[in-house]
């Protein structure tokens, strides 16, 4: 998962929005799976950093991937989210 996190923030920097959108799809996906505390916690940091266009894309990818995307609930409450990914987590 730290390696998809790795690219997801390369491709948020470079703009590269279809690699953001599997990057962050993959990161859920792998997630909803298999349920990684360490890595999830380097994620939601890196999404608490995210806004404008970069934002849009993570929280299409978090509702495309919901297995994975209720474990980042934490962020649903966090004023310093970009509202796009708060509304796109829950609280399982």
């Amino acid at each position: 998962m730290w390696w998809l996190l790795d690219v997801a923030r390369l491709a948020a920097r470079e703009e590269q929005w279809a690699l953001l959108d599997t990057a962050v799809q993959g990161m859920c996906d792998w997630d909803g799976r298999f349920d990684r505390w360490k890595p999830r916690d380097d994620i939601k940091d890196w999404m608490r950093e995210l806004t404008g266009h970069a934002a849009n894309i993570v929280a299409s990818a978090l509702r495309a991937q919901p297995d994975g995307a209720h474990f980042l609930y934490e962020l649903a409450d966090d004023r310093r989210v970009d509202q796009a990914i708060r509304s796109a987590v829950y609280r399982p």
